[in-house]
């Protein structure tokens, strides 16, 4: 059995192995941005507390409100239990 089939091999010629090569780091050079990325996990870090602290933003007034309410009811828990 040939190894060869039907199709002409490529490049047929420099122009196509240009283009050919030029597609091949363009790739690779993707392939390798988006493994830096996966890799840095400090930056991915950052990035998902990031968005978290974005999320709870909303949030922030009502939990100070409780917080305060806790505070002063404790305080006058705390105030009838010495008179």
């Amino acid at each position: 059995m040939s190894r060869h089939t039907e199709r002409p091999e490529f490049p047929r010629d420099a122009r196509e192995a240009r283009a050919d090569l030029e597609l091949t780091r363009a790739e690779l050079g993707d392939t390798v941005h988006e493994l830096a990325q996966k890799a840095n996990l400090p930056a991915r870090a950052r990035e998902k507390a990031g968005a978290a602290t974005e999320q709870a933003r909303p949030l922030l007034p009502a939990l100070a409100g409780a917080v305060l309410l806790l505070l002063v009811v404790r305080g006058l828990r705390h105030r009838g239990a010495k008179d």
